[in-house]
């Protein structure tokens, strides 16, 4: 019965300390104005930047530098691509203009879930950091996309290595550039490149990403995309990458997932099917671990929570995977 009772005691701790997490980030949005870091592309970080379609390095005219940042300026190649930095945003100018997703300024995606989500969330990003804190990321390149969604690395900043350089990336101008603005009032000294971008022809060098987080975003991904994030970003991964994610899956063929496919027309034939994506993985020859942590059988109905039919299984799972090379 002791041991029982501490059982208990250490999980509703650790759904406090979820809540807490995701709280700050919510209660973050309408944080009293301090005076910010002001952040912007740094300029180590102009050597990942290449044409997409042709690979060569870009041209910055009219660069607006306080050293070691890049707040604004023109972004060419001779082939005809451009793109822009604007308030030390990369902004290529692709914008989504499907019906499907809006901008989440108001971290809405966290609220109403039950705390079995919570606790998954609090593991997940203990082994998240664990992991990360047992790497070496010295002059490596750490990538995080759809941060409409959930976004792992800027609840963690003020606890992760600062001699690497963060990559943060989504389809939409103004979710980059309000956590932009939260990142610059925690005061860190990080070096982050911001990339507003709707595409998968992102600026980005081939091969220049040593860690991927994917913290739920392969979900948001398979919303709007007919592939699996870890197949659009491929070409982006350094042999001996490795990727750190987490997942939410339905039953094949269950009236959720269904629902899921009529609600998000744009989503693939695989989305929110865990077996697909372990078997896409082991395809490629990666080193791939997984663990399914919980299921929830209710969940909120916003977003795509309200595609899940209560009683239908909505399962929570970690990976660990590594690229051959």
């Amino acid at each position: 019965m002791q041991q029982r009772t501490e059982e208990l005691d250490a999980q509703i701790a650790a759904f406090q300390d979820a809540k807490a997490l995701i709280q700050k980030e919510i209660s973050a949005i309408n944080m009293p104005a301090v005076t910010p870091r002001r952040l912007g592309v740094p300029v180590d970080a102009l050597k990942y930047l290449v044409c997409p379609r042709c690979h060569n390095p870009l041209h910055l005219a009219d660069g607006d530098f306080t050293y070691p940042y890049v707040f604004g300026g023109h972004l060419s190649c001779p082939c005809g691509y451009k793109a822009e930095i604007v308030d030390g945003i990369v902004d290529t100018g692709n914008r989504y203009t499907g019906n499907s997703d809006s901008p989440d300024l108001q971290r809405a995606l966290y609220k109403g879930l039950p705390d079995s989500f919570y606790r998954c969330f609090h593991v997940c990003a203990d082994r998240f950091l664990t992991r990360m804190d047992s790497l070496n990321l010295t002059g490596k390149l750490v990538m995080e996309l759809h941060v409409n969604g959930y976004f792992f690395l800027y609840n963690h900043f003020k606890v992760l290595k600062n001699d690497c350089t963060y990559v943060i990336i989504d389809k939409y101008t103004e979710t980059i550039q309000m956590y932009k603005t939260l990142i610059e009032l925690l005061d860190i000294d990080m070096n982050i490149l911001f990339i507003a971008d709707a595409s998968f022809e992102f600026p980005l060098r081939n091969g220049c990403v040593d860690l991927l987080i994917n913290f739920f975003a392969e979900n948001e991904h398979q919303l709007y995309f007919k592939d699996f994030l870890i197949s659009d970003v491929a070409r982006y991964l350094a042999p001996g990458s490795e990727m750190l994610g987490t997942l939410l899956s339905l039953p094949s063929g269950s009236k959720s997932q269904r629902l899921l496919h009529k609600k998000y027309p744009e989503s693939g034939k695989n989305a929110f099917c865990d077996k697909c994506l372990r078997d896409y993985y082991q395809h490629q020859g990666h080193l791939f671990q997984w663990e399914t942590l919980d299921s929830l059988d209710k969940t909120p109905n916003n977003f795509s929570f309200s595609c899940h039919v209560d009683g239908e299984p909505l399962s929570i799972s970690y990976y660990h995977a590594k690229c051959r090379g």
